[in-house]
């Protein structure tokens, strides 16, 4: 499950980034009870909204999940990663939004 293998990662990298300004919002599409035992038991520590009736994920062209968006502090979007983040591909995206 790619979300579970990325969560550690976002963790990680929130605490490593978040002095720089990094954010971090979880997006959760179906069964509100596990999402929010998962969110839980993975320790994240960022908000994460409901999106049931798929309306963000439609504004957002979602396409497959996880996917990922990386956006600067002028809210553009300068990175989309669909698929279980790595190490390399964060650095490489936060890179554009870093600034």
């Amino acid at each position: 499950m790619p979300c579970r293998q990325e969560f550690p990662l976002l963790v990680d990298k929130l605490k490593e980034k978040s002095a720089d300004g990094l954010e971090v919002v979880g997006v959760l599409r179906k069964e509100p009870d596990l999402a929010n035992d998962f969110i839980q038991q993975m320790g994240a520590t960022w908000p994460s909204i409901p999106d049931f009736d798929e309306k963000i994920a439609g504004s957002y062209l979602v396409v497959g999940w996880p996917q990922s968006y990386y956006i600067d502090r002028d809210g553009i979007v300068r990175a989309i990663q669909i698929g279980e983040i790595e190490d390399k591909d964060f650095e490489t995206n936060y890179a554009k939004i870093a600034g």
